[in-house]
């Protein structure tokens, strides 16, 4: 025989081997960049793979925001924690910029609703579509600063509990809460300092009844619509702007079609990592207690990465030309008298008990 032909031989005879045991490529027991499809090589959750036949589960983790965001860092650190406390079994992958749900967050509720992304991180503003109750958080000047919107979050009110486990009854699962940088104002008309100058103001807004609510009663014409429409609509002079943290508006870019931005304060928020129930529930109580954990890390990581992506996004908006201002709390002030028709509007779709007990926890956390 041929040297040739040997070879072809001893080469045809190990592919028959590695087919007979059942060999495959082994693959990384980590994160990526949100490349391919939502489940990895393994399949879908609870599907088997990896090397040496080991059983794992691919855990999909989606989000809006880029691979340098905070939302991004506080999904690297929860798919770390996750590996680690359950020995390499649950192998996480970051979908970030949108890329599993067209950067549409109503859709990425809905895929974690069913289990199609297993994980997701959003805007507390954007889980109210599914859970109104939680606007509570969003009331126009309720909170003047983050620390506040912390203390809030993690004070263990009664009423503020009970709703965050609702989400229950529609399909999702709270695994952590974290504040979320606050709501500014950002044009391209002029500069805002006073309430007056919002009047002439036509701005995008999210899909929230009660920041359109909210935005109305400043006198500013809300338009409401989807985070991958607002840089063209600002740069087709469809809107002058858009409500939004400086934070989000670096990371998407809008503050590069934007001439003006002023930092009031005027609506809290929160992140929010989220997990599909279906998948929660088919876990051991032991590895939901890891997940619940999970999303404490994911909390406690993003929070201290929003308060120093702020002074990027800052200094990143100066050397654009972004003039900034920054609304005096004499201002603020009566930019929340003026929303004092919104504060009964939503004040009557609770019970009074309830209603007292959340602005008694909104005290505590001032205090």
């Amino acid at each position: 025989m041929t040297k040739r032909l040997i070879s072809c031989m001893l080469a045809a005879a190990m592919m028959l081997s590695l087919a007979a045991c059942g060999g495959t490529p082994s693959q990384p027991n980590g994160s990526g960049n949100g490349s391919g499809t939502p489940g990895g090589t393994s399949g879908a959750p609870g599907g088997s793979g990896g090397a040496n036949n080991t059983e794992t589960v691919s855990v999909s983790f989606a989000h809006n925001s880029t691979e340098v965001s905070p939302w991004n860092q506080g999904v690297e650190a929860a798919i770390a924690y996750l590996s680690e406390k359950t020995g390499g079994k649950y192998v996480g992958t970051s979908y970030p910029n949108g890329s599993l749900f067209q950067s549409n967050w109503e859709i990425l509720l809905e895929m974690t609703q069913t289990n199609s992304i297993q994980i997701g991180v959003e805007a507390m503003s954007a889980l109210a579509a599914i859970n109104p109750d939680v606007n509570f958080l969003c009331l126009p000047f309720l909170f003047e600063n983050n620390d506040q919107v912390e203390a809030f979050l993690n004070n263990d009110s009664e009423a503020w509990t009970s709703i965050i486990n609702s989400f229950e009854d529609v399909g999702i699962v709270i695994l952590g809460m974290a504040p979320r940088p606050m709501r500014q104002i950002s044009n391209t008309k002029h500069p805002v300092s006073t309430m007056e100058d919002l009047s002439d103001l036509t701005l995008r807004s999210p899909s929230n009844n009660l920041i359109v609510a909210a935005m109305e009663a400043l006198g500013i014409n809300a338009v409401p619509m989807s985070s991958g429409e607002i840089f063209s609509a600002i740069q087709l002079g469809t809107v002058d702007g858009e409500d939004n943290s400086l934070a989000q508006q670096y990371d998407a870019k809008t503050l590069e079609v934007v001439k003006y931005f002023c930092i009031c304060n005027y609506i809290a928020d929160g992140s929010v990592m989220f997990c599909s129930k279906q998948f929660y529930d088919s876990l051991s109580a032991e590895e939901q207690q890891i997940l619940q954990d999970m999303g404490k890390e994911f909390a406690k990581t993003t929070y201290g990465a929003d308060n120093d992506y702020f002074d990027v996004a800052y200094a990143a908006g100066e050397k654009m030309g972004i003039e900034f201002t920054t609304m005096s709390a004499e201002e603020q002030a009566r930019c929340k008298d003026a929303c004092a028709s919104v504060y009964e509007e939503y004040e009557a779709l609770y019970d009074p008990e309830v209603w007292s007990q959340l602005m008694a926890a909104v005290d505590a956390a001032k205090s």
